[in-house]
C-alpha cells in the first residue's frame, strides 16, 4: 500500500476542513418586500436613495420622500401652507454631507433636513427673476462648516 506524502495529506485536510467551515457558517439571506400595508407606496417610482449618519434610509420618489428606520416608513410631502415641508413631491437628487445632514436638490433651490424640527430648511440658489436655465449633475457640500 502506497502512502501519500504528508504535505499532500495536510493540503487535502485543510481544503476539506475549510469547505466544511464555509458550508456550516453560510447564512440564509432573507429579503423583505414592503407594500402599502407597511406604509410604503412608491408613487412615481424610486428616483434616489441615501443613508444618513444615524442609519436612516431616505428614498426619493415621485410622490414624496420616505424615511425608513429599518421597521417603519415615514412619508414627507409638500404642504402648501407650511414652509418646513418639501418644495415639491418629485424628489430628484439628494446627498448626505460629511456632518450627516440630508440635502435635497431642486432646479433653483436646496433643502436640508433639520432633525430637531423634523422638517426642512429651504435655500434659494439664484436670485428671484433670474431666467437662467439650471441643471445639476453634482452637488459639492462644505466639509468644515454649516451652511
Amino acid at each position: 500500500m502506497k502512502r501519500l506524502p504528508t504535505y499532500r495529506t495536510g493540503i487535502c485536510l485543510t481544503i476539506v476542513f475549510s469547505c466544511s467551515i464555509v458550508l456550516t457558517s453560510a447564512q440564509q439571506i432573507q429579503f423583505k418586500h414592503y407594500q402599502s400595508e407597511e406604509g410604503f407606496i412608491a408613487a412615481g417610482g424610486h428616483r434616489s436613495f441615501a443613508q444618513d449618519s444615524l442609519g436612516f434610509l431616505w428614498i426619493g420618489t415621485g410622490g414624496g420622500l420616505y424615511r425608513f428606520d429599518g421597521y417603519t416608513f415615514k412619508l414627507y410631502k409638500r404642504e402648501p401652507n407650511d414652509s418646513s415641508t418639501l418644495l415639491r413631491e418629485g424628489i430628484g437628487m439628494m446627498k448626505i454631507d460629511p456632518a450627516g445632514k440630508l440635502w435635497l436638490v431642486y432646479d433653483e433651490w436646496l433643502q436640508s433636513y433639520d432633525r430637531n424640527r423634523d422638517g426642512f430648511v429651504t435655500y434659494r440658489l439664484l436670485p428671484t427673476g433670474n431666467n437662467i436655465p439650471v441643471s445639476y449633475t453634482h452637488l459639492m457640500l462644505p466639509t468644515n462648516r454649516e451652511v
